[in-house]
């Protein structure tokens, strides 16, 4: 796709981009290419077909390309866009937090089921990340408040900014803590909710490209202990959670259910088990 005499119509460059990403080994090329345009663009995905005549500018065709070649360099389609949407919300991204998935929406599904009818709740989400969890929960959830937590100071940028997209910054507060020396004091929770490191040295090498080459290792894996996170939440928990309260926690998948179960059968009396679309073992619901 050049820049020259040639009129470049939406049709053509949707054709054009699908088929150079399809080469390049791009899983989904339709919905990516459709993404793009529809950013560059500025509008509907039907738009795009109901003006597939429109002809595009010089400038437009110039920041499609751009697009394309970091995406067909390997950097995920959300990085390259700088957003992403989680449980019908635009969340910004960048290379200091995860990407957020549809197997967490799984997980907090089977929150909002639960805690539908209660009211002013208080939820702690440990290792906030962009903030997809808590500010969705604080969102769907009526008169909740929220605390989210993260080691990382840029990830909390990118969380608060996000509070802000969503207009839910006045319920939601964010603190940098090390929650594996340190946890919040004087307050206890509702639901404590968490999608901690928990990716092998093993299983991290095993990771793709996309994910490996571009997504913070320290939010992927957390060092020579996979289940650490779930260890110090455990020993903490009781200190933080009320009595009729709740820990969501993401896990790597079933090979780490039995072990990742063993560590809160002693103090807590019930543990259910989440799978996703696969599946998979993909979070645990723990209750006092």
């Amino acid at each position: 796709m050049t820049e020259n005499k040639q009129q470049w119509r939406i049709i053509d460059v949707l054709n054009w981009s699908k088929n150079y990403l399809d080469k390049k080994g791009v899983e989904s090329p339709q919905i990516e290419v459709e993404w793009i345009m529809r950013e560059v663009l500025d509008c509907s995905r039907l738009d795009l077909y109901m003006d597939h005549e429109k002809p595009l500018a010089n400038k437009e065709l110039k920041q499609i390309r751009s697009y394309l070649k970091k995406r067909v360099d390997g950097r995920p389609i959300q990085y390259v866009l700088g957003y992403t949407e989680f449980y019908g919300r635009k969340f910004e991204v960048d290379d200091s937090v995860l990407i957020p998935r549809p197997e967490t929406e799984i997980i907090i599904e089977k929150i909002i089921e639960k805690y539908k009818d209660r009211e002013n709740l208080k939820i702690l989400d440990i290792g906030t990340g962009s903030g997809n969890i808590i500010i969705t929960l604080v969102k769907e959830l009526d008169n909740a408040l929220g605390l989210g937590i993260d080691i990382s100071k840029k990830a909390l940028e990118v969380a608060r900014k996000n509070s802000k997209i969503n207009q839910i910054d006045q319920k939601i507060d964010f603190l940098a803590m090390d929650i594996l020396s340190n946890y919040p004091e004087n307050e206890k929770y509702d639901i404590i909710a968490s999608n901690p490191p928990y990716i092998s040295e093993e299983m991290y090498e095993k990771l793709p490209g996309h994910i490996k080459d571009y997504e913070p290792e320290e939010a992927l894996k957390p060092g020579q202990d996979p289940l650490i996170f779930y260890k110090r939440i455990n020993e903490i928990a009781s200190n933080l959670l009320n009595d009729n309260g709740l820990l969501a926690l993401e896990i790597a998948g079933t090979y780490q259910e039995k072990k990742a179960k063993q560590i809160f059968e002693d103090n807590f009396t019930r543990i259910e088990v989440i799978h996703d679309y696969l599946g998979q073992s993909r979070g645990l619901l723990v209750y006092p």
